[in-house]
């Protein structure tokens, strides 16, 4: 508890693409108004949201492919891998969805719910190879 602290906080949260923590918009009061918050009004980090930039990417339909090392990350059941359990790389690349379903292979990353997921973990070797064909792709408009 924060002696000098206060009974209203700000709640904040970690963004699941680039990890950084943020402000949400909202407002925490502790029901008993004790000084459960630091001065700064900021409360701890309790839970994964989208920063503002990586929301409006999301909401134009881009996928982030977020860089993690697989020996240093905790896999879960299924080889699924949480935010909490992520040893991010710090690399992060952004492709539009269609555009990831149809380099890879691959089923379109939802949730529970069948909702898009907004990211996916991969390793660094993936976001060198989409980087690769995007200055392929680049290079060969300029040439046309």
């Amino acid at each position: 508890m924060y002696s000098n602290g206060s009974p209203i906080g700000i709640r904040t949260a970690v963004c699941t693409v680039c990890g950084k923590t943020h402000e949400t918009n909202e407002i925490l009061i502790h029901k008993n108004l004790k000084n459960v918050f630091p001065s700064s009004g900021k409360a701890k980090p309790d839970h994964y949201e989208l920063c503002e930039e990586h929301r409006k990417l999301f909401n134009d339909e881009y996928l982030a492919l977020v860089g993690i090392d697989p020996e240093k990350s905790e896999f879960g059941p299924e080889d699924v891998i949480l935010p909490s359990n992520a040893h991010r790389t710090g690399h992060v690349v952004h492709m539009r969805r269609k555009a990831f379903l149809g380099v890879f292979n691959v089923p379109n990353p939802v949730d529970s719910k069948g909702n898009d997921l907004p990211f996916v973990f991969v390793e660094d070797a993936v976001i060198n190879h989409v980087q690769k064909l995007a200055k392929e792709a680049e290079e060969a408009e300029e040439t046309n």
